[in-house]
């Protein structure tokens, strides 16, 4: 309508279409057992899309969705919608996580249009019935004076089997077949002068000088870094050397030393005494062992400050 009154309809076409996918809802988890399997896989369990569902169907401009598909999350698959789904998800004793952490799964809902969106939920599986006949090895590996140390590799029987620390240093191995015997050597890989500066030099010096000895026996071994089995001013020098970056390397040549948990000392001041292990030997496995930790000593870090140097340096 313009300033004198006249009219003018114009029309056009509106197409509404529906672009939006549902909006599926994911219960928090779900537990299932694993059962006797006669196809030879050993055990087996199923699990269907729907059965993460809060709610179905699901209410949808393009009418209620039935059509559900789960995928299995890896850790490298970060689009779940890439993938196509299966309608429920057969596992078996291979899928067991014996970590402890559970299997994450994304449910996708796609509607009569072609339209898809999925929620996420996790999946823990059990065998309760101990029908996968397989083992665990597990334990946690820190520093002396407690500290989680992550990216440790654990070898099992010259790398018949090969784990790594988390976060909180714990580890986990298998599943693995029972009755055999089992040996694990810890590694970590890294620059030799990591936590390793002057305040350790003067600890080093002190303890030498018999003005504040080394009562700890794991600081002893971090201060023995030409691997005599002994403290001594040679041990000054060579930590000198390497502050001053004269050298990249220990004569000891290797970074790290772990000594497994339960080990005891029989003097506390000279922990070479009786020569330490370096590996946890598990004997005819016959039940789970979780409880196999390591000590970890970085070698010239007799303050035990590499955790913060690591941090300090990331940031």
């Amino acid at each position: 309508v313009d300033g004198c009154g006249n009219l003018r309809i114009i029309s056009t076409t509106l197409k509404v279409v529906d672009a939006k996918g549902p909006a599926p809802i994911c219960i928090d988890g779900l537990a299932v057992e694993l059962m006797p399997d006669l196809t030879g896989e050993g055990a087996i369990a199923e699990v269907y899309a729907a059965d993460f569902l809060l709610q179905t169907p699901i209410e949808d401009c393009s009418g209620d969705t039935r059509d559900y598909r789960m995928v299995h999350l890896k850790p490298w698959q970060l689009d779940p919608l890439s993938r196509v789904g299966t309608n429920s998800l057969k596992l078996y004793c291979k899928d067991i996580d014996f970590s402890g952490l559970p299997l994450k799964v994304a449910v996708i809902a796609e509607d009569s249009a072609g339209n898809r969106d999925y929620c996420t939920s996790q999946l823990v599986l059990q065998d309760n019935l101990e029908i996968c006949g397989y083992g665990i090895i597990s334990g946690q590996i820190k520093t002396g004076n407690g500290q989680a140390v992550e990216g440790v590799t654990i070898h099992v029987n010259d790398s018949l089997e090969v784990t790594q620390t988390r976060s909180d240093g714990n580890y986990s191995i298998g599943p693995i077949s029972w009755g055999r015997d089992y040996n694990l050597f810890p590694q970590k890989s890294g620059k030799q002068l990591d936590g390793v500066s002057t305040l350790d030099l003067l600890m080093v010096s002190q303890h030498l000088l018999g003005k504040k000895l080394l009562e700890n026996p794991y600081q002893l071994i971090a201060a023995d870094v030409n691997g005599s089995n002994s403290v001594s001013t040679l041990d000054i020098i060579w930590m000198r050397k390497m502050i001053l970056k004269q050298i990249d390397q220990f004569p000891l040549e290797k970074s790290w030393r772990f000594i497994p948990g339960d080990w005891q000392f029989s003097d506390n001041t000279r922990p070479w005494a009786i020569p330490f292990p370096e590996i946890t030997e598990v004997q005819d496995l016959k039940e789970h062992q979780m409880s196999q930790d390591f000590i970890a000593i970085k070698v010239g870090d007799v303050n035990f400050s590499y955790l913060n140097f690591v941090e300090a340096r990331d940031d």
